[in-house]
């Protein structure tokens, strides 16, 4: 039975590292979309003010500033392709995926295949977590080192606010951040 707690509790602490790897990569996803949507924004509002500017008559010292705004908006149109925001995007939400099915997995092993299962089967089905989990990583991109210590505290404040929440589900999220002393 020991041995049963033992297995139980590093599958514990696997889905606890896992979970945060997933919150981070989406934090990573969302910050890539976020300025993939804002180099959009710019380059459609800007193309249609560069259009409209086209056909009307300005003083030959406005034209120049015309005409570097829309050097601008050709320059960033052409950023998102090469520095490879879609694929970045992508390989974030493969990594989401990837590590919130090992998370259901790990779960379900723990929640429920444990307690019917013989020892052995038992032995064998932590090998395969630990075989998943380790593919999984591999699989992954890398967290840069010097963004991992910010994302994984976004992370903990997440668990710290839904914690919270569960405890008092009708407060504001925003006097839940101040009790915590998330506003800073």
């Amino acid at each position: 039975m020991e041995s049963k707690n033992k297995i139980i509790e590093e599958v514990k602490d696997l889905c606890r590292k896992a979970d945060q790897t997933r919150s981070i990569h989406n934090i990573m996803k969302d910050s890539l979309v976020l300025i993939n949507k804002l180099f959009l924004l710019y380059i459609t509002i800007g193309s249609a003010i560069s259009a409209m500017l086209i056909f009307s008559s300005i003083s030959t010292s406005y034209q120049v500033w015309i005409g570097i705004f829309s050097a601008t908006i050709f320059i960033a149109s052409l950023l998102p392709n090469t520095l490879g925001f879609d694929l970045k995007i992508l390989e974030r939400t493969t990594a989401v995926k990837s590590w919130g099915e090992w998370i259901r997995n790990a779960k379900t092993f723990c929640d429920n295949d444990i307690s019917e299962i013989d020892i052995v089967s038992l032995i064998s089905r932590h090998g395969e977590l630990i075989a998943d989990y380790k593919k999984v990583m591999d699989d992954t991109p890398l967290i840069p080192d010097n963004k991992f210590n910010k994302y994984k505290q976004l992370h903990l404040k997440k668990i710290a606010i839904s914690r919270a929440l569960d405890k008092t589900p009708f407060k504001t999220i925003k006097k839940i951040k101040k009790e915590l002393s998330v506003y800073e």
